[in-house]
């Protein structure tokens, strides 16, 4: 594995929280909560006119607009990214990317960049392992991943 820099915050998978702990593996500390996340699925919910539980069940786990919203009400920009812009995706990024958070429509899990400006590691809440990520885009693309957040820092 290449000297990449460390990543030092690991959250373990607890029921169905993994779009939680995709944050916090993503900002490398805990931040988001249960409590935090409902509350703005209930703003959603309101503001908007969709069934609560449409954007978080009963196990834990987020809605991407919940994710989003989370991530926007602190600051950081996120940007959306169709499928077919995986592919091409180079390495190196702006200095201000963090990474990613991916989801199949089942799971979330984090990418994160470290401090080295081409390392980046996949941090799943399920594994006990972080796993280095060769290349970018390619990685994105084969695990079948529908949805993808890119998160910049404030």
């Amino acid at each position: 594995m290449p000297n990449c820099g460390r990543i030092r915050y690991h959250e373990k998978q607890k029921q169905g929280r993994c779009g939680q702990h995709a944050i916090n593996n993503l900002l490398q500390a805990r931040r988001s909560t249960c409590n935090n996340l409902n509350k703005i699925a209930e703003k959603l919910s309101e503001e908007f006119g969709i069934d609560k539980d449409d954007l978080t069940s009963e196990n834990g786990y987020y809605d991407v607009s919940v994710i989003v919203k989370f991530l926007i009400d602190r600051g950081y920009e996120v940007e959306q990214l169709q499928e077919s812009e995986f592919y091409k995706m180079s390495r190196r990024q702006s200095n201000r990317l963090l990474g990613y958070i991916l989801g199949d429509g089942r799971h979330w899990k984090a990418i994160r960049k470290t401090s080295n400006v081409d390392c980046y590691y996949a941090i799943d809440s399920m594994d006990t392992e972080k796993e280095h990520i060769k290349i970018l885009g390619e990685y994105m693309y084969e695990n079948d991943f529908e949805i993808a957040i890119k998160v910049l820092k404030p």
